[in-house]
């Protein structure tokens, strides 16, 4: 865990998410943390037919690390550089950033405070049996989500991870709140790199 007086010192931060990597960078001298996702939420499907899911660009999205916590927040949001935003787990907010908000490159959502019910999103919001052969099943063996973002039937170009490290998401937060919305360093912004190819 980073505690304040390091705080004013980070300069180069990465976090690895399982296979994935998400480099923060200020400046020059070197801070590594090493943290893990509980899954990777959306991932690249290979169909017979087809590529579909998340991926980045084989070089990585980077942008500047925003913490949205509503969807007013991201609506006002009109800033034409890239962005990679902190989100609470709600659709509405997930589907603006998917959809409509092309300076969004890629996606981090914070996890635990993700209900367990219905009323949230899932990776499938279709049978997954309907993408494996040309036939369409009509008795789906898993229980569906009707509010879920079908991520197994559209390609999207920017990386999606869900994170359940409360201390990486509070030190995330941090970083996003001091350098990019407070500006303690006028001119210096932390940008993120999310790599998932």
């Amino acid at each position: 865990m980073i505690n304040n007086v390091l705080f004013n010192r980070i300069y180069l931060a990465f976090i690895l998410l399982n296979t994935q990597c998400l480099t923060l960078k200020l400046r020059s001298i070197q801070l590594n943390m090493y943290m893990t996702s509980s899954f990777d939420f959306c991932m690249r499907y290979l169909t017979k037919n087809s590529m579909t899911g998340c991926s980045s660009h084989k070089s990585g999205n980077r942008g500047r690390l925003i913490d949205i916590s509503s969807l007013n927040d991201l609506l006002s949001y009109k800033y034409s550089y890239p962005i990679i935003v902190l989100i609470p787990p709600r659709k509405d907010i997930l589907d603006f950033a998917i959809f409509h908000a092309p300076m969004i490159v890629g996606i981090l959502i914070d996890g635990k405070i993700m209900n367990i019910n219905d009323t949230h999103f899932t990776e499938v919001n279709t049978c997954p049996e309907d993408f494996i052969g040309l036939s369409k099943s009509t008795n789906c063996s898993i229980r569906i989500n009707k509010y879920g973002i079908d991520f197994r039937g559209i390609s999207i170009d920017k990386p999606i991870f869900l994170l359940t490290n409360q201390t990486m998401i509070d030190d995330l937060r941090k970083v996003s709140y001091l350098y990019n919305q407070q500006q303690i360093s006028k001119g210096k912004y932390i940008n993120a790199q999310l790599d998932f190819f």
